[in-house]
């Protein structure tokens, strides 16, 4: 079909199947494919009449029904067509024609379309349309002033010749537009039959707007390929949706996710919407279908959810067919014909498993973006379109998206997909819909929100949710602030634009809420003293004037830094003692005092759940040369749901003296992994210096007669080569030399006031520390490109510490950026396959 163009796939149906159907709509005869080609050759014959061409663009601001699907097949025949939301405001309808250069648009007649009059205002020709709703669906009348120029031939288009030009709703600012070929429209409708085996024999249903490329593909380019028949709704009203669809009895159905939780809001009875209908899949488009949502779609229709993935400068790009449905949630399935590859931000294709921003290559792709030679340059690594997408490949070829490139939240060095954040918030019962996005924070440079609708009837708060969110994901994915609206905020096409979330909803550049200085509230003045001074502590870490008792921290704009300072603060001037994983529960001054009340003031401990649930055994981590584990993050919530815990080190909460040496370090963490877990067989791991301390607590937890099952260490640097020592002491110098460059010789990220002393206390121990061997089997992950020589001394010298053999890992990263994406995954990968090799232990 990359030879074809719409209308002569049109007049061959017409030729061999004249009577077939081809458009239906609701309470309306269908028409059949001899009727649309006949109104098809009429209506491209008056527009040729009035001198309109192959290089003419006719843009179209009609309403979701079937005249306008015919419309725009008129309109292809004879010149390039433009469909645009009916809805445009005024002053974005004037940017949009201008930037088009249309020399007509298409309006319903006698409507008062903005777009109309930003027409008229650019001297634009304007057409009116009359549909005939008491004949067969999809005809229509076309009304314009001046001569109507008669019937005039039509040159025919050329599989080269633009079909359409449609603007991108991407997140750059201005829309883009990019030419579609008829070649290239017709090629994807191609590759969309061959993998979903649609035939003549099948129905379509679409609620989908008009302008959207989905719908195009749905309402057009499947039929015209297939021979099969599409029925159009006028638009979408869910309390009609379920005679609609009976009407239309589909064998497939298409919509976006929207869409779909609106179905879903009004379902009802399941087998009666199923009833009679011979529906054999259906699919999401426009946006990404978060899993519980699918799930939910599934059990309503009966069939599967086929996912794809199509983007407006590429055509259809990958799909998962009926076959492989369900075999590997969350992927958008396989190429259906384009190259694709993952690649870093250089361009240089990544590792299979690898997170990286997808690009493709291949005939469906565009040329460049209309009009716009300096956005096409920035569009492509060569011959591959960038796609601004983050998204990985699997062994097999089937492709994830987990993000924007451009919607990641870069939270204090911590990049976020809002994806991941929005499915964490989906699985919660009460919540209906979700999007999380980023703010401007003046500490972290950008913190992490989410707005969120609520089911009917449901009640749950911020803090619950935070709390349920804190459960699944690293505590660095939890929102700090969490917004409820009766509906996402969303663009003409269907999209969340996250990166106008924060200006739409209104929050402060700070995403803090306003708190000014006055009079204390009623429930300020009663407040318990202890209330009034944690308040007074929260109000001095975070900046702010003044705090009332019941003043959410993470809605105040707090994070994990100010979350260890007021940890800090409340043991050093109240005398009392939490660990900072208890603002999740309690994230209040009154909650605070009340769970003061409560445990009598728990003791602060090293151990912090980065993921408190999960299946199997918890794998707990030892921080590195700063300290902190906020760091671990990224690894524990690639785990596959395993607890993970990260071992914080004694000083980093402010309120307690660093110790400066390994053995009492790794004593000390010890003491806290037994009272989460008596007994073994235990799975540790430390990164940078913490794998020493990893080490010497295996160490002394066989001594103590436990099993330690897997020691994994993220990154001893390469052993000295020709280097003549014992292997404790090769390994003591190695380690001693990694900290060293990291942090003495090399840039890195700013050292806060309370990791300085931290890291000076850490590499007094390392100096100090003599290795000992153990019997845990060892993972040793080494970052960078070395010489082999180094990757072989540093696992000689381990050979000679256990008695459980050595598994040496090369990451392709720089050692800062090994728990960062993209090289986090790879590292996740391998440690999940080390684990699975354990067993049932673990």
């Amino acid at each position: 079909m990359y030879g074809n163009t719409l209308v002569r796939l049109l007049e061959q149906h017409a030729r061999e199947r004249p009577r077939a159907e081809a458009l239906r709509a609701p309470s309306q005869p269908p028409l059949t494919y001899g009727e649309l080609a006949g109104h098809v050759e009429r209506v491209s014959g008056l527009l040729a009449g009035r001198g309109f061409g192959r290089e003419d663009r006719i843009a179209l601001a009609l309403p979701d029904e079937a005249a306008t699907v015919t419309a725009l097949l008129s309109v292809t025949a004879v010149a390039i067509a433009a469909p645009l939301p009916i809805g445009l405001p005024l002053h974005e309808a004037r940017q949009v024609l201008s930037g088009l250069g249309a020399r007509a648009i298409a309006v319903p007649q006698r409507s008062s379309v903005p777009a109309a009059a930003a027409a008229r205002e650019l001297g634009i020709e304007v057409l009116e349309l009359e549909s005939r709703p008491s004949g067969p669906a999809g005809l229509f009348d076309l009304h314009g002033r001046g001569d109507p120029g008669g019937l005039a031939a039509v040159s025919a288009a050329s599989p080269a010749d633009a079909a359409f030009v449609l603007c991108t709703s991407g997140t750059a600012g201005e829309p883009r537009r990019v030419r579609i070929t008829h070649a290239q429209f017709c090629g994807a409708g191609r590759d969309a039959c061959r993998v979903w085996g649609l035939t003549a024999d099948d129905r379509g249903f679409t609620v989908s707007p008009l302008f959207h490329l989905a719908a195009l593909y749905h309402t057009l380019a499947f039929p015209l390929v297939s021979g099969s028949s599409i029925f159009v709704s006028p638009g979408f009203a869910a309390e009609r949706f379920r005679r609609w669809f009976q009407e239309a009895m589909p064998t497939y159905f298409g919509a976006s996710p929207a869409v779909y939780q609106a179905i879903l809001d009004r379902a009802g009875d399941p087998e009666e919407l199923r009833h009679r209908a011979p529906l054999r899949f259906v699919r999401s488009a426009a946006a990404p279908l978060p899993s519980s949502l699918k799930e939910r779609v599934e059990a309503l229709f009966g069939v599967p959810v086929l996912e794809a993935y199509a983007l407006t400068e590429a055509g259809l790009v990958t799909a998962v067919t009926e076959k492989h449905a369900g075999r590997k949630p969350g992927s958008v399935g396989r190429s259906v014909g384009p190259s694709l590859a993952i690649v870093d931000a250089s361009g240089r294709p990544l590792p299979t498993g690898l997170v990286g921003e997808i690009v493709v290559e291949g005939p469906g792709v565009m040329a460049g973006y209309d009009g716009d030679p300096e956005a096409t340059s920035g569009a492509f690594f060569g011959h591959w379109l960038r796609t601004g997408d983050l998204g990985r490949l699997d062994a097999d070829g089937d492709l994830w998206i987990t993000g924007r490139l451009k919607e990641q939240v870069n939270r204090g060095g911590e990049k976020i997909s809002p994806g991941e954040v929005d499915e964490a918030l989906l699985a919660h019962p009460d919540v209906a819909e979700a999007a999380a996005f980023g703010v401007a924070h003046p500490r972290l440079g950008e913190d992490l929100a989410a707005v969120v609708v609520l089911r009917p009837s449901a009640a749950v708060v911020a803090a619950t949710l935070r709390a349920f969110v804190a459960a699944r994901l690293a505590a660095v994915k939890v929102p700090s602030k969490i917004v409820f609206r009766d509906a996402l905020p969303r663009n003409a096409s269907g999209k969340v634009p996250r990166n106008g979330l924060a200006a739409m909803l209104g929050l402060t550049s700070d995403a803090r809420p306003a708190v000014q200085a006055g009079p204390e509230s009623a429930a300020s003045s009663t407040a318990s003293v202890l209330e009034r001074a944690i308040a007074e502590q929260l109000a001095n870490v975070l900046g702010v004037q003044r705090v009332s008792a019941e003043d959410d921290f993470f809605e105040l704009g707090g994070d994990s830094v100010a979350a260890a300072q007021l940890m800090a603060r409340l043991h050093e001037r109240l005398g009392v003692s939490l660990p900072v994983s208890v603002l999740f529960d309690a994230p209040s001054a009154g909650a605070l005092a009340e769970h003061v009340g409560t445990t009598e003031g728990a003791a602060w401990g090293p151990l912090v759940p980065l993921r408190a649930r999960g299946a199997g055994q918890p794998l707990f981590f030892v921080h590195g040369l700063g300290g902190g584990v906020m760091f671990l993050s990224k690894l524990a919530s690639r785990l596959e749901g395993r607890p993970f815990f990260g071992l914080q080190a004694p000083g980093f909460d402010g309120a307690e003296p660093p110790l400066t040496d390994v053995p009492g370090l790794a004593a000390h963490y010890v003491r806290a992994l037994q009272r989460r877990q008596p007994l073994g067989p235990y799975l540790l791991g430390g990164f940078c210096m913490g794998s020493a301390v990893a080490l010497e607590m295996a160490r002394q937890l066989e001594h103590g007669g436990q099993e330690v099952s897997l020691l994994v260490l993220l990154d001893p640097p390469p052993l000295p080569l020709g280097a003549r020592r014992r292997p404790q002491d090769r390994l003591r110098v190695a380690l001693s030399a990694l900290a060293n460059r990291l942090h003495r010789n090399e840039p890195g990220p700013p050292i806060s006031p309370v990791e300085a002393p931290l890291m000076q206390a850490n590499r007094r121990a390392l100096r100090r520390y003599r290795p000992r061997p153990v019997e845990a089997r060892l993972a040793l992950f080494l970052a960078g490109q070395g010489p082999p020589e180094a990757a072989e001394e540093a696992e000689h010298a381990l050979r000679r510490l256990t008695r459980g053999g050595v598994r040496v890992e090369r990451i392709g990263a720089g050692h800062a950026e090994l728990l960062q994406e993209p090289a986090v995954d790879a590292v996740a990968t391998r440690i999940e396959a080390l684990l699975a090799g354990l067993g049932a232990s673990a």
